[in-house]
């Protein structure tokens, strides 16, 4: 059971990561 929590706290956090560089690429290439 923690170790399921690991991994899904460890998914959200790389999915969050993702995210936010998607959304800094947009405003970087909307400032352009």
């Amino acid at each position: 059971i923690l170790g399921e929590r690991k991994d899904r706290r460890q998914m959200t956090g790389i999915w969050a990561g993702i995210i936010i560089i998607v959304i800094a690429a947009i405003i970087l290439g909307n400032l352009k």
